[in-house]
């Protein structure tokens, strides 16, 4: 749940715009942290869906 609430803190940051270059692995990075921390039991598949959905909307 730690690591949850570090993602979520970390997603609250300004992003970069979508047109710039480091928006794309800024993405990527976040999609395979969070996969990591699913893999390592920190979330459960339901915490897993909710982050991803809002990184990627």
């Amino acid at each position: 749940m730690e690591q949850m609430k570090a993602l979520q803190s970390a997603q609250s940051q300004p992003a970069a715009t979508p047109a710039t270059p480091a928006a794309q692995p800024d993405l990527l990075a976040q999609l395979t942290q969070l996969t990591q921390l699913k893999e390592a039991g920190a979330l459960t598949e339901e915490e897993f869906q909710l982050a991803k959905a809002k990184i990627l909307n």
